[in-house]
Formats: C-alpha cells, sequence, structure tokens
C-alpha cells in the first residue's frame, strides 16, 4: 500500500498541512495576527522547500512588512 501513488499523495498532502500549519503558528507567536491574504498565500503554496525557505525568513524577520518584503 505505501508503494501507491495514492497513498504517496494523500501522504505528501498531509506532510504539507502540518507544514503550514507550524510556520502560521511560529509566524503569528513572533509576528502577531497575520493578514488573512497572507494567511491564505500560505495555505496554497504546494512546494515544500517554498515552504521551508519562507520559515527561515520568519524567524529572521523583525516584522511582517521585512518578511512581506523578503517573499
Amino acid at each position: 500500500m505505501r508503494e501507491s501513488w495514492v497513498y504517496q499523495e494523500i501522504f505528501d498532502k498531509g506532510k504539507l498541512q502540518g507544514v503550514r500549519r507550524i510556520i502560521l503558528r511560529q509566524l503569528t507567536q513572533k509576528l502577531g495576527k497575520l493578514p488573512a491574504d497572507f494567511v491564505q498565500e500560505i495555505e496554497s503554496i504546494t512546494d515544500s522547500e517554498r515552504l521551508e525557505r519562507l520559515g527561515l525568513l520568519g524567524l529572521q524577520a523583525d516584522d511582517f512588512d521585512s518578511l512581506r518584503a523578503q517573499i
């Protein structure tokens, strides 16, 4: 079953959802309430490398505007 493409696709989608949730929680904790359009943008990202970069940028950002300028 783990070799099936359906299983792998479901597994990958679940991993992406978890990563998105963590990034949004971290950014909210650090920067405060995030604009709804930004949250929607994060929730629409399907590239795991892009999410990783965003997570790292979030750790370095001093405020939301500086984060937004870098992405």
